[in-house]
């Protein structure tokens, strides 16, 4: 049985929708909802789905010609998982404002299949796979990355789905679809005869996330997350190294090519001959260097302390993935030596911005500020110098070169 309960709160008229809404009674729901909003036109407007069983294309048609008819965005709230489903296959998820019913799930630790500062990666069953933010990451945080990884989708990169914000522990996190895959640095703690294969198949979707041109309103500009990194890590550094990284991010060429954020063995999944990205939280519009870097800097530069926190390898296994990641996207060793002296530029840059991007802690964000002064601060003149030889910072010369890249 179908019905729309109106209640008024404070500033808000609440539509509570009780049943399933399919076919046979969209209309019926459709007038409804006009019929209750007719009745107080004034007040914002909120549909409560937490009694709703299933909705219908024509069922979300009607709320969003209810959403076109009003100035303000309507609030779909308590929204089950099963309702959220399928909102987010119609498309129409950015088009309203979405609170969902957030359930509790639990995991052992036994289920634990990898870590990374104060995330923890579980698997649920066969084909299901658990990352819980263990930290003061926000139910907002977790949407965006959802969000962010369905942008990939959409640009046609291989990727993992993201489908459900869940608690547990009294964290958040984020369930998805393993589609029978394997993490690269599972398979590599399996067998490192697996690092060949593994690295060639990641060094591929790099280059096809590299590829894809994004509209800006999509993803956000990893120059401008890069500025906002400094000033989070401010607190851990002198006048002088804040300067020296604002010459060096300002080197970087500006792009609206897609990339990763945080591409690493930890979050590329491989289906027989295919590789399939994950771990969407930085997702943005940027320089192909950013994520080169990142990878150097996790893979190699970190080897001594933290390769393995990092990557989930050992340090001498991640060396190599990372060289095989390189020469696989460079397409030959002429090219890789020749992109070489950028990345590790960019590299060292990502000793700074990518504790505090992450939010790993005071005791690992210390560990990265003290290898950035071993490593980078000493030769920042010299990393400036590098970075001074990219092409301008010129729409058109950066696009010859993305597609250089790309060839």
């Amino acid at each position: 049985m179908l019905g729309v309960i109106s209640q008024i709160d404070d500033d808000y008229l609440i539509l509570k929708v009780k049943g399933s809404i399919n076919p046979d009674n969209a209309d019926e729901f459709a007038k409804k909802l006009i019929e209750a909003r007719q009745k107080n036109p004034e007040k914002l407007l909120k549909i409560d789905l937490s009694e709703t069983e299933k909705i219908s294309g024509p069922g979300l048609q009607a709320l969003l010609e209810l959403q076109r008819g009003e100035k303000r965005p309507v609030t779909l709230c308590n929204v089950p998982s099963d309702v959220m489903e399928n909102i987010n296959a119609s498309g129409m998820a950015d088009l309203f404002r979405i609170s969902e019913v957030i359930k509790d799930v639990q995991v052992s630790e036994n289920d634990l299949i990898g870590h990374f500062g104060t995330t923890r990666i579980y698997k649920l069953g066969n084909d299901k796979i658990l990352k819980v933010y263990a930290d003061d990451t926000s139910a907002e945080q977790v949407i965006c990355e959802r969000r962010r990884g369905r942008v990939a989708l959409k640009y046609g990169v291989p990727s993992l789905l993201s489908y459900e914000i869940v608690r547990c522990n009294g964290f958040y996190g984020l369930a998805g679809e393993l589609s029978n895959s394997r993490s690269v640095s599972s398979l590599i703690r399996e067998s490192p005869v697996n690092i060949t294969k593994c690295g060639m198949l990641m060094g591929q979707l790099l280059k096809k996330i590299h590829s894809v041109k994004v509209n800006p309103e999509d993803l956000p500009d990893i120059n401008v997350l890069g500025h906002e990194n400094i000033n989070k890590a401010a607190k851990y550094l002198h006048t002088k190294e804040i300067g020296q990284l604002i010459d060096i991010i300002n080197l970087i060429p500006e792009s609206d090519y897609m990339i990763h954020g945080n591409f690493s063995s930890r979050y590329a999944f491989v289906h027989g001959d295919h590789c399939m990205a994950g771990g969407f939280m930085w997702l943005a519009r940027g320089n192909y260097l950013f994520d080169l870097g990142v990878i150097y800097m996790t893979h190699i530069l970190c080897g001594e302390f933290l390769a393995k926190p990092l990557t989930g390898i050992e340090a001498d296994d991640a060396k190599q993935l990372c060289q095989m990641i390189l020469q696989s996207y460079a397409g030959d060793s002429f090219k890789y030596k020749k992109m070489l002296p950028f990345i590790h530029a960019v590299g060292l840059l990502n000793l700074v911005l990518f504790p505090v991007m992450f939010g790993l802690g005071e005791d690992l964000t210390e560990k990265f500020i003290a290898l950035s002064r071993r490593d980078l601060f000493p030769v920042a003149e010299n990393v400036i110098n590098v970075l001074s030889n990219l092409s301008p910072k010129d729409d058109e010369e950066t696009e010859k070169a993305q597609e250089q890249i790309n060839k």
